[in-house]
């Protein structure tokens, strides 16, 4: 039950007087458990991970070394923090690992602690118990999705870390109307759009949240609301200042991916909500996604008078039907909805806490069962994604031997796949530039299909040379390599002549043979994992390079 302290912010007066019992120090509790298991996954990061970077991370880090107001896709806040992390732990990280790989995921590990904490604190402060603020950390810290994000360095990490803190301090500055936490609230809010643009949808659900609420509505006039919108804001003077020096990109980019703009954007995708829905079932393992719609519709709008638990419903149930209709118009990626999950994780807590105690013994049975089966299921997810070669070589024993046609079937049943591989085909491709070299002609020049490898190249090379893109040419979409100039696409007489090393998939040799003199067969590159190939790239010597035309051709065309 909700405290008389709650309440009453709410404008709701108790009927009964509840005397103040010293609860057990929770909140210790959390903070050390926290604490041990961040202290674990940096551990796992720098000493135990078998996994190179994700072609997302390996992108960001190839911002990071171009430090920028913001980039093409995103706001530049993953940039700075690998820049960062790469500077203080960089020289750790190549000792214990020989790799910056460490270096870079640090901040992730860090974001993913603050998200618990976050988490706990947020129940704390709207279900007033310390108890279940730490069943919902808990419950938080054994999802496959939350650990993933709390590995891997994307933009996910600070986004929602962001997230849930700015969810805290705007509920906590709604109840104690204290300046400095409604700019804090604005501050995080704030760091959170530089990571990812749907943090605006939190701003917007706090909005709707004081309209429709008639005890909130009059906040929307005072001094204190407008300093967290002002603080908010100025999130949007990096992304602006870049955007007005390369032709408003970024804005492009997003409209594409709402389905707004471009021929994808005729007719409606009515299998969209649909898909929607059952990819993020999924992501939530089935029991999870249910329970949560079960606590949402619980705490609609109507069934009791306005309370905390509506700030929470809010700040979830907008978010999923905003995507449910863009959804219409464009396929939603898993994490884009990832924000509505934080309030909706403290309702369910709450939900199972209210229906248990009132449902008859069979049924507590039956979903006490359940919990037990799907927290199972969830540590088990966790512990495949530290070490995912424990399931794929059981899998691998029951599929048939790779055959020209699919070398690497293992792949689609790996969920780490993506992070595999690079640094052997690093060192095949630093091999060939040793050659080059030992012949007495200059290093080749390093360029890939699509913008997900001149990252991991870059990264994983000797010297980190500078590796470009020629996606856009080839009928691939717009990226950030397009816009560091020089560029071979759009400053193609700057590197007329040069010999290239290009990774790509075949198929693709037909244009290369456009652009160069001389482009020899490929080598095939294959990663193996036991007996079975895990990765496989194709990758050409072209000599002579000429260019690919008149650059406006191809990207008038092109996707955002």
């Amino acid at each position: 039950m909700l405290s008389p302290t709650v309440l009453s912010s709410f404008g709701i007066a108790p009927s009964i007087h509840h005397s103040q019992v010293r609860p057990w120090n929770f909140t210790k509790l959390t903070v050390l458990f926290v604490g041990l298991l961040t202290a674990f996954r940096i551990a796992y990061i720098f000493f135990w991970c078998p996994y190179d970077l994700a072609p997302d991370e390996a992108h960001y880090w190839d911002w990071s070394r171009h430090l920028d107001w913001s980039y093409y896709s995103k706001g530049p806040l993953v940039a700075w923090l690998i820049r960062g992390s790469v500077e203080l732990f960089g020289g750790i990280s190549l000792a214990a690992q020989g790799t910056m790989t460490a270096a870079v995921r640090v901040p992730a590990a860090l974001c993913g602690g603050l998200f618990l904490l976050g988490i706990y604190r947020l129940a704390q402060s709207t279900l007033e118990s310390g108890r279940l603020a730490f069943w919902c950390a808990a419950l938080a810290a054994v999802m496959p999705a939350v650990n993933a994000f709390s590995l891997i360095m994307t933009i996910d990490a600070p986004y929602l870390a962001c997230w849930v803190w700015a969810m805290v301090f705007g509920f906590e500055a709604m109840r104690d109307n204290r300046r400095w936490k409604w700019l804090a609230a604005g501050f995080v809010a704030a760091l959170g759009i530089l990571a990812k643009y749907t943090m605006a949808v939190w701003l917007g659900s706090f909005v709707l949240f004081l309209l429709v609420n008639p005890l909130r509505r009059s906040l929307l006039l005072t001094m204190n609301f407008w300093l967290m919108v002002f603080m908010a804001s100025l999130s949007a003077l990096p992304i602006l200042i870049w955007n007005s020096s390369h032709e408003w990109v970024t804005f492009r980019h997003v409209a594409g991916q709402a389905g707004v703009g471009g021929p994808q954007t005729a007719g409606l995708r009515w299998a969209g909500p649909f898909e929607f829905v059952g990819s993020q079932a999924a992501l939530l393992l089935g029991y999870w996604f249910v329970i949560g719609l079960q606590a949402m519709w619980a705490n609609r709008p109507g069934q009791r008078v306005e309370t905390p638990l509506s700030y929470l419903w809010w700040m979830s149930v907008p978010t999923l039907a905003l995507f449910t209709v863009v959804s219409l118009k464009a396929p939603i990626q898993l994490n884009w909805p990832a924000g509505a999950y934080v309030g909706g994780t403290v309702l369910v807590v709450d939900f199972l806490r209210r229906t248990l105690p009132l449902a008859g013994r069979r049924r507590r049975q039956l979903v006490f069962g359940l919990l037990g089966t799907f927290l199972f299921i969830g540590g088990l997810g966790t512990v495949i994604i530290h070490e995912s070669r424990w399931m794929t070589r059981q899998i691998a024993r029951f599929l048939p031997p790779d055959s020209p046609e699919k070398p690497t079937r293992i792949r689609q049943f790996d969920p780490a796949a993506r992070l595999k591989g690079w640094q052997h085909l690093a060192g095949e491709l630093d091999r060939i530039r040793r050659e080059f070299r030992e012949s007495g002609q200059d290093d080749p020049i390093l360029a890939g299909l699509r913008w997900d490898l001149p990252g991991e190249m870059g990264f994983y090379c000797e010297g980190h040379p500078s590796v470009y893109s020629l996606g856009l040419a080839m009928g691939d979409r717009h990226s950030q390599y397009d816009w560091w100039r020089p560029n071979p696409l759009t400053d193609a007489q700057e590197f007329q002549g040069k010999t290239f090393v290009f990774v790509g998939v075949p198929g693709v040799e037909f244009a290369l043979e456009g652009a160069f003199d001389q482009v020899d067969p490929p080598v095939v590159v294959t990663h193996h994992e036991g007996d079975r190939a895990a990765a496989q790239w194709y990758v050409w010597v072209c000599r002579g390079y000429q260019g690919f035309g008149n650059p406006a051709n191809f990207q008038a065309g092109s996707r955002h």
